[in-house]
């Protein structure tokens, strides 16, 4: 079982049908066109690891687990259309939190540098359990973490 504390940053776009808005809200009376996001993204996992093969220096694995988000600044640029012409309107929101609404999977390698030290590569992928921020949007997320493992 391993957990940790990751510090991101969200940028993305959104289209009107992908990003939802509060009914009665000022949004609401706008004919939005694009949502451009920038979200500043605290986020816990909770994950379990599973040693696949191990070998004299090498090491492959996989991990499933659950993360918790905490959206510390989200800032919006939302882009409409009024009488024909373009317009924008920028907003911030603090304070979202997603409880265990990311499910992440990944795969990978760890390469044994000495007897409790690895260098490890590993692919990841998070999808939403449920939207996430201010515009409940399904957030998915993929790249590759590096590090250090330490084992006892």
């Amino acid at each position: 079982m391993q957990s940790g504390f990751y510090v991101s940053r969200k940028v993305y776009d959104a289209d009107p049908n992908q990003y939802y808005v509060k009914p009665g809200s000022y949004l609401s009376t706008l004919q939005l066109t694009t949502i451009n996001a920038n979200c500043l993204v605290y986020e816990i996992p909770v994950s379990l690891r599973f040693i696949l093969r191990e070998k004299s220096k090498s090491l492959f694995f996989a991990t499933a687990g659950l993360s918790t988000y905490f959206m510390k600044r989200e800032d919006y640029n939302y882009n409409y259309l009024r009488n024909g012409s373009n317009y924008s309107y920028e907003k911030e929101f603090q304070g979202n939190q997603h409880p265990f609404s990311i499910a992440g999977f990944s795969v990978g390698y760890a390469h044994k540098l000495n007897k409790r030290l690895f260098l490890f590569a590993e692919p990841y992928i998070q999808m939403p359990l449920q939207g996430i921020g201010e515009g409940k949007v399904n957030l998915f997320s993929s790249g590759i973490w590096t590090g250090i493992i330490f084992r006892k």
